[in-house]
């Protein structure tokens, strides 16, 4: 049996990524990818990075490089009711005719079914129960 080997491709680097990460508890320390308590999502292109704290109910959205300027801390319009952020993805969004350029927003779910939307400017756009 030949024998296994690990291939990685790096995907992207973060840029200024260790002040905006530290507000949803990562980057700082090593094995943050695998802390169930944080959620990261890499958006479409790999242009940006989004993590959600579901202890601490903080979304970061962080530019990798190329992507220019600093990260994003969005503070959900979660309360006790919602819930705690339970899942975190990123949503293809287009013009109504179909036509135009094509955007994304953070799609942000809560453990009680809350689903919220995020621009990547970190401006709510939509908020409603499932």
């Amino acid at each position: 049996m030949a024998p296994r080997g690990h291939h990685l491709t790096e995907v992207a680097l973060l840029a200024s990524a260790s002040p905006d990460l530290a507000a949803v508890d990562a980057g700082e320390r090593e094995g943050w990818l695998d802390d169930p308590t944080v959620l990261p999502s890499l958006g479409p292109r790999a242009r940006a990075l989004a993590v959600a704290s579901a202890t601490r109910s903080v979304l970061v959205i962080v530019p990798v490089a190329g992507g220019g300027g600093g990260g994003v801390t969005v503070k959900p319009a979660v309360g006790l009711e919602e819930g705690r952020i339970s899942a975190v993805e990123w949503v293809p969004l287009t013009t109504e005719d179909g036509e135009g350029e094509e955007g994304v927003a953070v799609a942000v779910g809560t453990d009680t079914g809350w689903l919220l939307f995020y621009s990547l400017a970190g401006d709510l756009l939509h908020k409603q129960v499932t």
